[in-house]
């Protein structure tokens, strides 16, 4: 019983994922062989029973013949009754009427034909026998012929009716299954692909069917999505284009500033970021740098780094050191991002006379700090995430600068790029970019460890957006004004 119920299952399951080309054809089919198989069935059945009751009336007619014949001939004898008998049997066919056998009962005296006398069987018991009788006063007739033959002789009538019927069934479910392929599976499978196609991105496909009602007016409400869907798309298409020009236009371009050497590299994930990076000359002359990374990317994203940039646009760029600013910002970004947002930032401020440097961390990526022998130090976290806790607080760290003194702030997208094998980057690969000292500039060390992560990552997308924000005090920081290298890539 578990095999066949698991049988079962398994030809069920079968049946429902195949094609509803396929299921419409099989229970058709099925359905006109079962009622072609019960027809059959039926008639073959009443056809037994016609011939039967037809041959035992033909069989009674026949026995009255006799009875009247015994009634004139049993004054002369027992023996003539026999020959008679004998006689009427010879003269009936043996393949129409195979096994005729009669009996006469006169007077108590039983007469049987002679089998001997003629080629009819008579080996056959009277209860395999399809039998008429006719009896009057003391003469009794039976007459019997062989069933047997006549059941097989309607069985062959049925299979050559069943042979032309299987023929015409056949043809007919033929031209079933080709109007169903025609009016419905088509259409369907025409339906089918236009969704799959649109599915893949390929908005603005339509469907052109010739079918019934439902299935056209499918098609046509297919096709209508299809189209709302192209141009909400381009809609879409047309803001993103849009907020993401707005996007690379507030990315620091074209700074001027005395004794520094500023590189930017800015690429997105998707069309707009959730890094934020920006450059902002202070009243006091000192110079402020950030970098902040917002959870997630995309326009999600992009909304919180644009909040970001509205705070630190609005907070003291006088007086407060980089961990008060933080504090303020994070205040205020608690209170208008949802609970489940947050964003790391690192704001650092450089001096006027370009010597002193002091730096906050809000659970940003690593920053580095190589000095011109060589050594590198990193810029860890100060304090915690902007967004999860609303009195927050952040320690200010302080350095010393001199010239050929570089300051590499990057975004976790840099350090977190994947390969096709789900491999990362790592930290100690961007070290050694920026620890060779044959980068001696700023813009050539953001283009390398750009270049890194793009050749690790190779044609596997990108999950996170790629930021490199690089400082360096110059050799002729004191005589020259630099402009700031800048290069925005678009996903």
């Amino acid at each position: 019983m578990p095999m066949i119920r698991q049988t079962i299952h398994k030809a069920r399951t079968q049946f429902q994922r195949a094609r509803l080309r396929t299921q419409l054809i099989f229970t058709i089919n099925i359905f006109v062989a079962v009622l072609l198989a019960g027809y059959l069935y039926s008639d073959y059945n009443e056809s037994v029973r016609s011939r039967l009751a037809d041959k035992a009336i033909s069989l009674s007619d026949e026995a009255r013949t006799i009875q009247a014949a015994v009634q004139e001939l049993r004054a002369f004898g027992d023996e003539v009754i026999q020959r008679h008998l004998n006689t009427v049997c010879a003269t009936m066919n043996s393949g129409d009427s195979p096994g005729h056998t009669i009996e006469v009962i006169v007077d108590g005296v039983r007469i049987v034909s002679d089998a001997t006398e003629h080629l009819h069987d008579h080996s056959s018991p009277w209860s395999d026998l399809v039998i008429g009788s006719f009896s009057i006063d003391d003469v009794a007739v039976r007459v019997g012929e062989r069933r047997k033959p006549l059941v097989a002789k309607v069985r062959r009538d049925s299979l050559e009716g069943l042979g032309v019927l299987a023929s015409v069934s056949v043809l007919g479910a033929l031209i079933l299954n080709l109007l169903l392929v025609r009016l419905v599976t088509r259409p369907l499978e025409s339906t089918v692909d236009a969704v799959r196609d649109v599915g893949r991105g390929m908005l603005g496909t339509t469907v052109g069917v010739n079918a019934n009602f439902e299935l056209s007016q499918l098609a046509n409400e297919v096709s209508q999505m299809s189209l709302e869907l192209a141009r909400r798309d381009s809609d879409r298409n047309a803001q993103l284009d849009r907020a993401r020009r707005l996007q690379t236009h507030l990315v620091p371009n074209n700074l001027s500033m005395n004794g520094i050497a500023i590189a930017i590299e800015f690429h997105p994930a998707e069309e707009i970021a959730g890094d934020y990076v920006d450059v902002i000359e202070c009243p006091n002359g000192d110079t402020l740098f950030c970098i902040a990374d917002v959870v997630g990317h995309g326009i999600h994203a992009a909304m919180g780094s644009s909040v970001l940039k509205a705070l630190l646009l609005a907070v003291d760029l006088v007086d407060l050191p980089p961990s008060a600013m933080l504090a303020w910002i994070n205040q205020r970004f608690c209170s208008a991002s949802l609970p489940e947002d947050f964003a790391s930032m690192m704001l650092l401020r450089l001096s006027a006379d370009r010597k002193r440097l002091v730096y906050a961390s809000a659970g940003h990526e690593l920053g580095y700090l190589r000095h011109a022998d060589g050594k590198i130090q990193e810029l860890n976290s100060t304090g915690m995430v902007l967004g999860v806790s609303n009195d927050a607080e952040y320690d200010d760290i302080e350095y010393q600068l001199s010239l050929d003194d570089f300051v590499v702030l990057l975004s976790d997208g840099i350090s977190e790029a994947f390969d096709s094998s789900r491999t990362i980057l790592g930290r100690n690969k961007v070290i050694s970019v920026i620890q060779d000292p044959s980068h001696s500039e700023a813009n050539g060390m953001a283009c390398e460890i750009i270049a890194m992560a793009s050749k690790h990552r190779g044609e596997s997308p990108a999950l996170d957006d790629m930021t490199v924000l690089i400082l360096s005090i110059t050799h002729q920081a004191e005589a020259l004004v630099q402009p700031v290298q800048r290069r925005t890539t678009l996903a």
